[in-house]
């Protein structure tokens, strides 16, 4: 019964902190990828 309370609660966090993490992540790589693109197509000229 205590077992299953436990879970009942922490479940949800865990679950939301690794749904978090993974957005987190596709965040920064989509991110990292635009400024990438960006860069290539505006040179920088001296």
């Amino acid at each position: 019964m205590l077992e299953s309370l436990f879970w009942f609660i922490t479940f949800p966090f865990f679950l939301a902190f690794i749904i978090g993490f993974m957005s987190y992540g596709i965040g920064e790589i989509a991110n990292s990828a635009n400024k990438k693109t960006e860069k290539d197509a505006n040179p920088v000229s001296s």
